[in-house]
């Protein structure tokens, strides 16, 4: 059992791609401290996804992943790369030469294909390389673990299935794991959003189900209604098991100072997150959603409907605008 913390990575959403060198080295340095197994940093949307379309970093990847080195002892420091938007040249191999040592290749759960370069050459470098199929809830079962029978025969040492949207029941996550392990010989993981409020219930049928990698972060700081709280999950796998070594306390500790240093609020899931799980949209696109539909002087409510109808993904923020204004006109 494994558990990556993406407060560094995901939670960049939720701030705006905003986190400076020194907040990285100081929310890692504890992370390490609670020998979480891998922390995982950059734009939420992954290396080299700084951009005005997706939103653009504060400061570069490499910055922080820097950063978050210099003070990391225990811990392995992470990366999530989507090609396409990554280049192994300018993004990959850079940020391995400053001490990654785990990387998420990941893609839309449809297109495993265009993960193949980039993990075979990841496992040439004898780096641990994992894939991650996102936005999973748009195929069905048994078609999603088809797509990471790919990814092993790539040579990814596991995948991780992605609740993008926040859409998926305990029984969602069941299936899929049920096909997974009747199709693979690799290790797999789950990466909950808490739109619907089940983050902690499917990542706990997760690891029923027999999944080994579970994605968290501190106070569930993430897109949308935000991630799982790995404090909170790890209290709970304690309550289930009271010999477990997991250091529970401490991580809510951690959790607590940057509560109250104002670094971190809680993310919450209110009616437009709750909305957007329903409609299987992308955790985050509520805010460009809200804020598209006061431009356009739209019902957000069936701007929701309409992107979940056509199966955007990150990435297609612009065809938001598009459809708003086909909402617009309609509604003339």
């Amino acid at each position: 059992m494994r558990f990556l913390d993406n407060t560094l990575r995901d939670g960049s959403h939720y701030n705006k791609h905003s986190y400076s060198p020194q907040q990285v080295a100081d929310i890692a340095s504890l992370l390490d401290s609670v020998h979480v197994d891998v922390i995982e940093i950059g734009h939420g949307n992954g290396l080299g996804a700084s951009s005005l379309q997706i939103g653009i970093s504060k400061f570069h990847d490499l910055e922080l992943v820097k950063a978050a080195r210099s003070v990391v002892k225990s811990s392995k420091i992470g990366v999530h790369v989507i090609p396409g938007i990554a280049t192994f040249v300018e993004d990959v191999y850079p940020a391995i030469q400053e001490g990654v040592s785990y990387v998420r290749v990941a893609s839309h759960c449809t297109e495993a294909d265009i993960t193949q370069t980039m993990i075979e050459k990841l496992v040439a470098m004898d780096i641990e390389v994992w894939g991650a199929l996102m936005m999973s809830h748009m195929i069905e079962p048994n078609e999603l673990a088809k797509q990471a029978q790919k990814m092993e025969a790539y040579g990814a040492s596991g995948v991780v299935f992605y609740d993008s949207a926040g859409t998926f029941t305990p029984i969602d996550v069941k299936n899929i794991l049920y096909e997974f392990h009747d199709l693979l010989s690799i290790q797999s993981g789950f990466h909950a959003h808490n739109n619907l409020t089940l983050a902690s219930a499917n990542s706990l049928v997760a690891l029923q189900s027999g999944a080994t990698f579970i994605d968290g972060s501190l106070a569930g700081f993430g897109a949308g209604a935000g991630n799982l709280s790995l404090p909170h999950f790890f209290a709970i796998l304690s309550k289930i098991n009271p010999n477990s070594k997991l250091e529970w306390q401490k991580y809510l500790s951690i959790m607590q100072q940057f509560i109250d240093s104002g670094l971190i609020v809680f993310p919450q899931s209110n009616e437009m997150n709750v909305i957007s799980g329903v409609n299987g949209v992308f955790s985050g696109f509520v805010s460009h959603i809200l804020r598209i539909a006061d431009q356009y002087s739209v019902c957000p409510v069936e701007l929701f409907k309409l992107c979940g109808h056509n199966k955007l993904v990150a990435g297609q923020e612009d065809l938001i605008v598009e459809i708003a204004q086909s909402l617009k006109y309609n509604n003339a």
